[in-house]
């Protein structure tokens, strides 16, 4: 760490880091012989910002290594990001430096998801969602869940374009039971 160059210590469940890289749980190997050859091919698109501060600022980032072992109190492994020339266009009350201990938070974007839905995680029923069918009658339908995330699930199959998934909870909700359905779009 100095002025030309600052790592960001940052902790990831071994789950998210699966999601990231487009696979869910259990599509990514994992060993720790693998772990620099995985840092080569990732290709996030990665900042660093401060935390609670008048600041938005962004550093771009790089993920250099991925820690061999994963912390025993939180379960999370280890990620280890630089930011080159962290002093570059500093302009005061503007664009602050990047120092050693500053308290920030790493964004990072990872590989897009193609065809899914996001949903609100309470249209979620155990593996199953509602929908207002064409005649205002319940159905209930099994879907492939991607991802759950915060208050979103990411569904991968199971609905079709233009069908009507029922937000609110039902009961009792067995199929084909009659419907007053409204549009959430404006």
């Amino acid at each position: 760490d100095g002025i030309t160059r600052v790592e960001v210590h940052t902790q990831i469940s071994p789950r998210k880091m699966k999601l990231l890289l487009g696979g869910d749980e259990h599509s990514v190997r994992w060993g720790a012989e693998d772990f620099q050859n995985l840092v080569g091919s990732i290709s996030w698109d990665t900042r660093v910002q401060f935390v609670a501060s008048q600041f938005s600022f962004a550093w771009d980032a790089k993920l250099d290594r991925i820690e061999g072992d994963i912390d025993t109190a939180t379960r999370t492994l280890g990620l280890v990001f630089v930011v080159e020339e962290p002093w570059q266009n500093l302009q005061i009350g503007k664009k602050p430096p990047l120092i050693v201990g500053a308290h920030v938070k790493v964004l990072i974007q990872g590989l897009a998801y193609e065809n899914v839905l996001a949903i609100s995680r309470r249209s979620l029923h155990e593996g199953f969602i509602y929908l207002c069918n064409p005649g205002s009658k319940l159905e209930v339908r099994p879907v492939k869940v991607l991802t759950e995330h915060d208050d979103v699930a990411l569904l991968e199959g199971g609905v079709e374009n233009g069908e009507s998934v029922v937000l609110t909870d039902i009961s009792p909700a067995f199929p084909g039971r009659p419907l007053h359905c409204v549009s959430t779009e404006p």
